[in-house]
């Protein structure tokens, strides 16, 4: 080797080695900020995911239980088809029942009525019926007939 290749060959180590004037170390030293940049990015990322990680369970588990309770509400809807057209047949069976109710009671009305209308009739029929026994017994000589029939066979005997 000749020494101009050696003096060169050390002036070029020379300046790879000075910090100011290297550009290795002026590269190294630039990935160095850029690595720490990177690093610092990095930690305030994991913080970041790390603070977020609690909601993110949380968001999970909500998930779940929405998708848990719309399937009950599904279930429950198509439990509530039948239910509802159950209620809506019991519903005209109780408007029915309401009607026969409502006619049975007018009938009971009319059969109160007559029956009513019978013990008077009764005891009507008990009062001449007595009547006439106590005429018998003050008149016996009428035989059983009633005031009117007299009157008519006095006012015929005397019309003769």
């Amino acid at each position: 080797m000749d020494t101009n290749e050696v003096m060169m060959f050390d002036a070029t180590m020379e300046s790879l080695s000075d910090p100011i004037r290297s550009e290795l170390i002026q590269t190294d030293q630039a990935s160095v900020g850029k690595n720490r940049s990177a690093l610092r990015n990095y930690e305030t990322w994991r913080k970041i995911v790390s603070q977020s990680m609690p909601d993110y369970l949380d968001h999970t588990r909500i998930t779940n239980e929405v998708n848990d309770l719309e399937v009950s509400v599904s279930n429950g809807e198509d439990e509530l088809k039948p239910m509802q057209d159950e209620l809506s047949a019991a519903k005209d069976k109780a408007d029915e029942l309401q009607n026969d109710a409502s006619e049975l009671r007018q009938l009971l009305d009319v059969v109160n009525r007559l029956r009513d209308d019978a013990n008077r009739i009764a005891e009507k029929t008990r009062q001449v019926a007595s009547k006439r026994d106590e005429l018998s017994v003050m008149a016996p000589s009428a035989e059983g007939r009633d005031l009117k029939s007299m009157e008519m066979d006095f006012d015929a005997k005397n019309n003769e």
